[in-house]
């Protein structure tokens, strides 16, 4: 009994040391830690392509009377401000520029072809386009890169304006401060606030009421946006 004893306990130690150093294979295993959700990226919509190199309108360069050009062209014009009487100034300008003001112009073009220049009404512009009007026909949207092309960088702008602002000084004056006081130029002096006006917009800063500074002004104090509107819209 003796022998019989003691591999009962020899069988028992064993028992108790393969428990402990064996895996708990009856527990259950972990659950991993879920990874962070990516949040997804919001496409970004692909702008429409540009339209194709309008032939029409290098046709038209090719040939329009520089005269009869600028008269349809500001004919364009007006009727896209309803008939209104409109002053007008001529720029040394670029597309951005005239994309913030926001007002249509007369824009002189040029064509390899020919020596003298001819005039298209600028009526719409956006990123990728422009929309113009050459002689008496349908407007033409070309891509800005033919537009900016055969542009020679002067443009005519036009924008409505009383005609007695032309003889009244006061009309003008009183137009201005109420302009210029909207748009935070509120000094008692006029030509001081002009002055401000004026090299904060880039002019020469001469104080004067000038065509290109009321043009300015004009298209500063909250006017409509032909440009954008799309003015002469087919």
């Amino acid at each position: 009994w003796h022998h019989g004893l003691i591999a009962t306990a020899l069988t028992l130690a064993l028992a108790v040391l393969a428990f402990t150093v064996a895996p708990r294979l009856a527990q259950a295993p972990e659950t991993p830690a879920a990874s962070p959700t990516a949040p997804r990226e919001t496409p970004v919509p692909t702008p429409p392509p540009p339209p194709p190199h309008s032939e029409r309108l290098d046709a038209l360069l090719k040939t329009l009377p520089r005269t009869a050009s600028f008269s349809a062209a500001a004919a364009r014009i007006e009727a896209a401000w309803g008939g209104r009487p409109l002053a007008r100034t001529t720029l040394r300008t670029h597309l951005g520029q005239l994309r913030a003001l926001g007002l249509p112009a007369a824009l002189e073009t040029f064509h390899p072809s020919r020596r003298d220049t001819s005039f298209v009404a600028l009526l719409r512009l956006d990123d990728r386009a422009a929309l113009v009007a050459a002689g008496d026909g349908p407007p033409i949207e070309a891509p800005l890169a033919q537009v900016d092309a055969l542009w020679t960088r002067d443009a005519v702008v036009f924008w409505p304006e009383p005609p007695e602002f032309r003889a009244s000084r006061e009309a003008r004056e009183g137009w201005a401060r109420v302009a210029l006081s909207g748009l935070g130029y509120s000094e008692p002096d006029l030509p001081t606030a002009v002055r401000r006006f004026q090299q904060d917009t880039q002019l020469v800063p001469d104080g004067l009421l000038g065509s290109r500074t009321r043009m300015a002004l004009f298209a500063r104090s909250g006017s409509v946006r032909l440009l954008d509107a799309g003015a002469g819209r087919p």
